[in-house]
C-alpha cells in the first residue's frame, strides 16, 4: 500500500499475474480492503455506474478496453453489498453514440457476458444531462451521458494505456468517456495542449466526484495508445479514492514522471495528490513498491 501526498491519497498496489477469475476477484477484493473497504466507498441500495474504458469496444487480450474478468469483480462485489449496478460509458471520440454501437462494443469487451453473469445492467440509454460546475477553472459546465448523472456515485474500472494525447491514460482519463460520443472532438479541438486539457479532466472529475477508483495493470498498454498499441504486463490491480494519487502511483510504476503528466500536474495545483511524495513500507532493491499478493 503506498501513499501519495495529498488528501485520501491511500492507494492500493496489490499483484494479479493474469486474468484468471479466482485470482483477478481475490486481488480486487484485497485491493478495495486496502484501500478502506467496499464499505467506505458505497452503501447498500445506492445506484452504481460502474464506468469501464469501453472506446469501442475491442477483444480483452487486445487491452485495449478493461478487462472483462476486473469489470466482473467489482460488479461481484457491489452487488453483495447491496447495490444497484449499471455498466456504462460512451465509445471513443468520433463514435456515435447509439444503441447499437453500444451493443457492439459491449459484446466485443466482453461485458454483455459480465452483465449475464454478475446482475448488472447495461446502460443502452443514449441522452444526456447539462451538470452545471461553476467553480471549473476550463468548464463551467458539462454534457455527460444520463447514466452518471442518475447515479449515486461513480465506480471508475480504469485500464492502465499510454496516451498519444494525454502521455498515460488511467483512472482521470477515463471520466471523458462521460462525455457523449461525438462531443469529444470539440474538446480536443478546444483543449490543443496536454496540460489546457488536463485541466478539463480536473474539472470533469471534480464535477462528477467518483467515489472508488481501480485500475486493470494486469496486462496494459505501451506505445501507440489508447488502441493501436502492444500489450504490456504489469501485473497489479490498483484501487483507492483519488483519482490524481491512483494515477501518481500508476505513473511512478510505468516509470513515467507524474507532474510531467497534464492531468497529474494540474490536479496537484488543486492540492490533490502530486507526484512528489509517494512512499511503500517495504521496498525492493528496485525502490519500487513490494506488492502483495491477493490475501
Amino acid at each position: 500500500m503506498v501513499q501519495p501526498a495529498g488528501r485520501d491519497a491511500t492507494v492500493a498496489v496489490v499483484r494479479c499475474d493474469g486474468y484468471d477469475l479466482e485470482e483477478v476477484d481475490a486481488a480486487v477484493r484485497r485491493a478495495i480492503d486496502l484501500a478502506g473497504g467496499i464499505e467506505r466507498f458505497v452503501s447498500p441500495g445506492e445506484k452504481i455506474l460502474l464506468k469501464p474504458n469501453l472506446l469501442q469496444g475491442q477483444a480483452p487480450e487486445r487491452c485495449v478496453t478493461t478487462h472483462p474478468a476486473v469489470v466482473a469483480a467489482v460488479a461481484r462485489l457491489l452487488t453483495e453489498h447491496g447495490c444497484r449496478v449499471v455498466i456504462g460509458d460512451s465509445p471513443g471520440a468520433g463514435v456515435v453514440y447509439s444503441e447499437a454501437n453500444l451493443r457492439r462494443a459491449y459484446l466485443r469487451a466482453g461485458y454483455t457476458a459480465v452483465a449475464e453473469e454478475t446482475g448488472a445492467v447495461l446502460n443502452y440509454d443514449t441522452s444526456s444531462r447539462v451538470i452545471s460546475f461553476p467553480e471549473g477553472e476550463a468548464m463551467k459546465q458539462f454534457s455527460i451521458i444520463t447514466p452518471a448523472a442518475e447515479a449515486d456515485a461513480i465506480v471508475v474500472v480504469s485500464k492502465a494505456k499510454t496516451h498519444m494525447w494525454t502521455r498515460m491514460t488511467g483512472a482521470t482519463k477515463n471520466l471523458f468517456g462521460l462525455i457523449p460520443g461525438l462531443d469529444k472532438p470539440v474538446f480536443h479541438f478546444r483543449f490543443q495542449d496536454e496540460y489546457a486539457f488536463g485541466r478539463m479532466l480536473v474539472d470533469l472529475n471534480e464535477c462528477m466526484k467518483p467515489r472508488l477508483q481501480i485500475v486493470d495493470a494486469v496486462m496494459a498498454m505501451e506505445g501507440d495508445g489508447p488502441q493501436a498499441g502492444s500489450p504490456r504486463k504489469i501485473g497489479v490491480i490498483l484501487a483507492g479514492s483519488d483519482y490524481s494519487a491512483v494515477d501518481t502511483v500508476l505513473a511512478r510504476l510505468i516509470g513515467m514522471e507524474p507532474l510531467e503528466i497534464g492531468s497529474i500536474r494540474s490536479a496537484a495545483a488543486r492540492g490533490r495528490a502530486s507526484g512528489g511524495g509517494w512512499y511503500s513500507p517495504s521496498s525492493s532493491g528496485s525502490g519500487r513498491p513490494t506488492l502483495p499478493g491477493p490475501a
